[in-house]
């Protein structure tokens, strides 16, 4: 599928990114947080509080309804025919933009993403998100891969 844009991560973006979705702890942890702040802060700056608590309430509000983190519910398929999950996409990504909490390194993948969930809204599809997302950012060959 073509959403307008071609973007490859490399290694350290893959990681953080395996970090974070696949994190089952508190999303109010001293770990999470740190997470958090590897994820999206510019090197050498701290988010503010506003950043965390948009991340934090992404994670809860979105990510973890579509990507459980916990490993017994990987093969549950979630339902993408029900437009609630992307008005939640839209709302938690709205806060966050508002928090400034977002980062130039994931438009790309944010614009991949909307398009993608939008595809498997039309054609409501139920597809076992959390296990597609653990095996593919797991994959040692996925963190190995020169950026371009």
């Amino acid at each position: 599928m073509d959403f307008g844009c071609v973007k490859r991560l490399g290694p350290a973006a893959v990681e953080r990114l395996r970090r974070s979705f696949l994190y089952a702890g508190r999303t109010d942890s001293p770990e999470f947080q740190q997470i958090i702040q590897d994820q999206f802060a510019r090197p050498g700056r701290t988010l503010a509080p506003a950043a965390l608590r948009a991340v934090r309430d992404f994670t809860e509000q979105f990510y973890r309804k579509v990507y459980p983190p916990d490993l017994k519910d990987a093969v549950r398929p979630f339902d993408f025919s029900d437009a609630r999950f992307l008005r939640d996409y839209v709302r938690a990504a709205t806060n966050l933009a508002r928090a400034k909490g977002s980062t130039p390194r994931y438009i790309f993948l944010a614009r991949a993403e909307i398009g993608l969930y939008t595809t498997l809204h039309r054609l409501k599809a139920r597809v076992r998100t959390s296990k597609i997302v653990r095996r593919l950012l797991n994959d040692p060959r996925s963190r190995d891969r020169d950026p371009v």
